[in-house]
């Protein structure tokens, strides 16, 4: 069953990403569906270099060379467009965020998702919620 439109962009969370790398014994068959999905349907994978910082911290500040390299292979592939955050996005995620109800790093992940013009948005933050530019997707939806 699709669950994406095909050749439609798709944000992934830094969650989605954590789960699928670092096993989590409750989210990591989830996260692995998501990326099964994506693929099955043709969708393209965006994330932003947010996400990357943000996968990256705690195993370098562990000295987890494994799940460094295991990250950077990830995000260096071809299937998975990372996106810069710019000026933009960091102005648009300051003015609106609030009133989306979103902390300020997650309004960047919204922002960014929006920017890239992706039309979907996946996560394991209930925070998100979807709007009219952007469907916001579950871990548990997979």
């Amino acid at each position: 069953m699709s669950k994406f439109q095909r050749g439609s962009f798709v944000y992934i969370d830094t969650n989605i990403f954590v789960y699928f790398i670092e096993f989590n014994e409750d989210f990591s068959k989830k996260a692995i569906s998501v990326f099964e999905h994506i693929q099955s349907d043709d969708a393209r994978i965006i994330t932003s270099m947010l996400t990357q910082g943000e996968c990256l911290y705690k195993p370098y500040k562990n000295n987890e060379k494994s799940v460094i390299d295991a990250y950077i292979n990830l995000f260096n592939g071809e299937e998975i467009e990372n996106i810069q955050v710019v000026d933009e996005i960091i102005r648009q995620s300051a003015m609106y965020g609030g009133k989306l109800n979103l902390k300020l790093i997650d309004s960047i992940h919204y922002f960014s998702a929006i920017n890239a013009e992706c039309l979907y948005f996946i996560t394991n933050d209930t925070q998100f919620k979807s709007t009219p530019e952007m469907q916001v997707l579950y871990l548990s939806d997979f």
